[in-house]
């Protein structure tokens, strides 16, 4: 499971999960009483079989969204 949390911002390099990459993440912070946050980092396969994210967690909030906004080349 990939775990993405922040409460300010963030600058962060590289992760590696087996074949999986999560380049920079990151987080800018929120105004205070803000009721919702967003973060962000990019994940590449270097592996020759797909994978998938099946989840997201957040240890600062009841609710974590994920959004997806993909490159082909």
């Amino acid at each position: 499971a990939l775990l993405f949390v922040s409460a300010q911002a963030v600058f962060a390099h590289e992760f590696r999960v087996g074949d999986l990459e999560i380049v920079h993440p990151w987080s800018r912070a929120t105004p205070l009483g803000a009721k919702v946050a967003g973060g962000y980092f990019t994940v590449t396969n270097a592996g020759s079989s797909p994978d998938r994210l099946l989840s997201i967690s957040s240890e600062i909030s009841a609710k974590a969204e994920l959004h997806e906004m993909g490159v082909k080349d």
